[in-house]
């Protein structure tokens, strides 16, 4: 599946330094949650354990970014990227 950024998320991966590839894998890979009409991508720390067996490279290089990002998406649009600093409820 092919993501299309929006010139916002493009803005946000920059300033916030998450890498395209990270994006993707958490859209690819993460849990979602649905709210109207935008999806919520992220992933939780105890599901890195089965990506560190199945993807060991990729999250190694990326484990941080990994668990503190989350991911807005509309359809296959990329709305925007933040970063996870603490607990929050969506």
């Amino acid at each position: 599946m092919k993501n299309k950024f929006t010139k916002h998320a493009n803005q946000r991966c920059q300033q916030r330094g998450i890498p395209y590839e990270v994006v993707n894998f958490i859209i690819k890979h993460g849990e979602t949650i649905n709210n109207h009409k935008m999806t919520k991508h992220f992933i939780k720390r105890n599901s890195m354990a089965y990506l560190r067996r199945d993807y060991p490279e990729f999250t190694s290089r990326y484990d941080k970014q990994l668990t503190t990002t989350a991911i807005v998406t509309s359809g296959k649009s990329v709305i925007t990227a933040m970063k996870i600093q603490h607990h929050f409820r969506w």
